[in-house]
């Protein structure tokens, strides 16, 4: 003890607040983020209709399940089985040096790459550049302004609430230059495909009547796995609204010409998304019903794993190989049957 403090004078308390020790401040920060991203899920996303852990209806979980427990080949599976291995053997590494939620991804981004190539060719965000830390967002920072098409009255009940801009760190999507080159057997030469998707995404259209205007259709794109998956049910309400956007605009096409547009798949809307926190992995499935007249989007977790058990590994990234078949497969040929089908009912030059 220093003596000098004896005679030191006495200082007076000004605040009743008292001095935080840095673990326990940590503690209090992660219990006031806790608590927000749940206001955030249970106020501001069940207000658009946003709706977690729901149960699909028979024929959703059917479609779904047709999708992620495909069957895969020996060969195919030995060369998941070493994709798994990387994986974990990746996390492990980042585990044992106690890296930050930042660096895991990296593992994850090395593994995204080398696995879809193993499939077919798609967009990858960045995949050979190190890991990006996260932009810092506005909480309140609107994305989705009319998710359900449901216009509440200012007088008769509650404005909708702000929802937060989904920041994935990967992000997989199918490749312009492909969608262009099936685009083409549409009776579409490249320049005029080319042309056609840029002008789907700048026209603005009324969506509904008295509506604003909104583009025609709108193409998309460090913290605890619960505020992933709040971000992870938005991209997959944006994912399932694009979708009905394109059935919109392939439905009204048909009712100007009277005639019905020959699609292949007659699948529900399905949107698949991945939230991690260091080496958990999560694969969510998202679906869209009208219950009353009323527009819903569902979220479902189908499948939770650990990299570092390489087990659970092999066996999540087998439903991942599946759901990249799918998504270039019946999927992708879907989309581009009702682009061409739009395309040509549009007369587009």
């Amino acid at each position: 003890m220093d003596l000098a403090a004896n005679n030191a004078p006495a200082l007076k308390r000004t605040s009743s607040r008292r001095s935080i020790p840095p673990s326990e401040a940590g503690t209090e920060r992660t219990q006031r983020s806790s608590n927000t991203t749940a206001v955030y899920r249970h106020k501001n996303l069940a207000a658009a209709e946003i709706h977690m852990h729901a149960e699909p209806s028979d024929y959703i979980q059917a479609a779904i399940e047709r999708i992620i427990d495909a069957e895969v080949s020996k060969e195919r599976r030995s060369e998941l089985h070493v994709i798994a291995q990387e994986l974990r053997d990746g996390c492990l590494k980042n585990v044992r040096a106690q890296a930050d939620e930042d660096d895991v991804i990296d593992p994850q981004s090395h593994f995204s790459s080398s696995f879809m190539s193993g499939v077919l060719q798609l967009e990858v965000d960045d995949v050979s550049a190190p890991p990006r830390k996260r932009q810092q967002q506005s909480a309140g920072e609107p994305y989705i302004q009319r998710l359900s098409g449901i216009e509440r009255d200012a007088c008769s009940g509650p404005p909708r609430s702000s929802i937060e801009t989904p920041r994935p760190d990967i992000s997989m999507g199918i490749q312009l230059t492909a969608l262009i080159s099936a685009l083409s057997s549409q009776n579409l030469n490249k320049v005029k495909a080319r042309t056609f998707l840029t002008w789907l995404q700048n026209e603005m259209v009324q969506h509904e009547p008295g509506g604003p205007l909104e583009p025609m259709l709108i193409p998309s794109t460090g913290k605890q796995i619960f505020e992933a998956e709040n971000q992870a049910s938005v991209s997959g309400a944006c994912g399932l609204k694009i979708q009905l956007d394109l059935d919109n605009l392939v439905d009204r096409s048909a009712r100007r010409s009277d005639a019905l547009p020959t699609i292949s798949n007659i699948e529900p809307p399905l949107f698949f998304t991945i939230c991690t926190q260091g080496p958990i992995h999560e694969l969510w499935a998202h679906w869209t019903v009208v219950e009353d007249g009323v527009r819903m989007f569902g979220s479902k977790l189908f499948d939770s794993c650990n990299a570092l058990l390489l087990e659970q590994g092999e066996d999540f990234v087998v439903r991942l190989n599946n759901i990249g078949l799918w998504g270039l497969g019946p999927f992708m040929k879907s989309v581009v049957e009702r682009l061409g089908w739009v395309a040509g009912k549009a007369k587009f030059e």
